[in-house]
């Protein structure tokens, strides 16, 4: 279970840094870059540092997967994000994605430290 968390994290930290850059690049958006480098690069750290005998790597996957959460799902059952432009099905598609990695993260991080723990 924990190489299986170090490999979601570290694959949810190239995403959501790749969103971030397609953000900018898109339509220039400088707060998807700058929230996008931000949590990838706490997801890629978190990631690298799960091992079986230390959890800092899950907690940091943890916690940024609760903010990730909060910062995505809230705005998009709300509708928030809608289609103006040619890039803004992307951006939906893209916004989608990492709101549903969020929940999925504090899943897998918890079944980790379910995991962790029950091997003491």
């Amino acid at each position: 279970m924990i190489s299986a968390a170090k490999i979601y994290f570290i694959l949810f930290g190239l995403l959501t840094l790749a969103g971030g850059i397609i953000g900018y690049m898109g339509v220039g958006s400088v707060q998807s870059l700058v929230i996008g480098s931000v949590a990838g690069i706490i997801f890629l750290i978190g990631g690298f540092l799960i091992s079986p005998t230390n959890p800092v790597g899950l907690w940091v996957s943890l916690i940024a997967s609760v903010l990730i959460a909060g910062r995505f799902l809230p705005k998009l059952l709300k509708g928030g994000v809608h289609v103006v432009d040619e890039a803004a099905p992307l951006r939906v598609v893209g916004a989608w994605i990492i709101a549903a990695m969020g929940p999925l993260g504090v899943v897998g991080a918890l079944l980790a430290f379910a995991a962790l723990f029950l091997k003491k």
